[in-house]
């Protein structure tokens, strides 16, 4: 196979696998490659397409997108960015740790959902988000 036609994810994993860099967290669709990694992923499970590993096996983190399939099969964002409080309590049950993603842009949001059990969020804003987390008394 030329080298060119390597999937990037499976140069990525070979790299970090030659350099002994493990255990890393990185996210790709490919889940054949998961087994040996910890593993950050999406939810709901259908946004990673066809996986071969039921993604609770693997994935450790879960990016929260409040999507859904429309009955025309294509996923469609929910008109609310957060995604219900039984999906965050559910993956919890499963070791697995809801990521609160910017799109949520508002502190309440963000509030609510750390509420449910969310201890991750990723926003475009960190010195404001941190900021608002020390108010909190929630970071330090």
């Amino acid at each position: 196979m030329p080298f060119s036609d390597i999937p990037l994810n499976a140069l990525c994993v070979f790299t970090i696998s030659a350099n002994g860099l493990f255990p890393h967290r990185f996210g790709t669709y490919t889940s054949s490659l998961a087994k040996r990694f910890h593993y950050h992923g999406f939810y709901p499970w259908f946004i990673l397409g066809a996986v071969e590993i039921p993604p609770e096996e693997y994935i450790d983190v879960a990016c929260m997108q409040h999507q859904y399939v429309n009955e025309a099969g294509e996923i469609v964002k929910h008109a609310s960015p957060l995604c219900p409080e039984e999906w965050l309590r559910d993956l919890l049950k499963k070791g697995i740790m809801p990521l609160m993603a910017p799109s949520l842009q508002e502190y309440p949001l963000y509030d609510l959902a750390i509420s449910w059990g969310s201890r991750i969020v990723n926003t475009d804003e960190p010195e404001l988000m941190l900021a608002h987390l020390r108010e909190k008394g929630l970071h330090t």
